[in-house]
């Protein structure tokens, strides 16, 4: 028999679907840049998917994804999928220290994304991706 499923409208999942309406209203309201959208959508997605596949394995005993994987990916955008898989898939929404380091991760997360919406930010951003640009470009090179 099929297992039902129930979503209850928690706390991280309000927050979560709240941050991406926000986020998706906010390239047609303040000119986001797209790439900061689809990076959270697509990297949220990413993220929702790695825990859906560890669940599955949990359940099979195989292999499980690493947690540093798991926060690794909702530290570089996927923190709304992480937070929507656990409670939609019931995953990971429990175990400590595990929910903290997730918290750490969006928090870290956010303060990086509210630091690239000013002007001092995008700049540092900016300079960052320049000289990382000139590092590939320096092992390019040695190859």
């Amino acid at each position: 028999m099929a297992e039902v499923l129930t979503v209850s409208f928690s706390f991280p999942l309000v927050f979560a679907l709240t941050f991406l309406v926000g986020l998706a209203s906010s390239y047609f309201i303040f000119d986001v840049d797209v790439l900061f959208v689809a990076a959270y959508f697509g990297m949220s997605f990413f993220t929702f998917m790695l825990y859906a596949i560890d669940k599955n394995a949990a359940e099979n005993n195989e292999w499980r994804t690493p947690e540093s994987t798991l926060h690794l990916f909702a530290l570089i955008c996927g923190w709304p999928g992480a937070l929507i898989a656990q409670q939609i898939l019931r995953h990971k929404s429990v175990k400590q220290p595990f929910k903290a380091i997730l918290w750490l991760t969006i928090i870290l997360n956010s303060a990086v994304f509210l630091s690239l919406l000013t002007p001092q930010g995008l700049s540092c951003f900016d300079h960052f991706v320049y000289k990382l640009g000139l590092l590939v470009d320096a092992i390019r090179s040695t190859i």
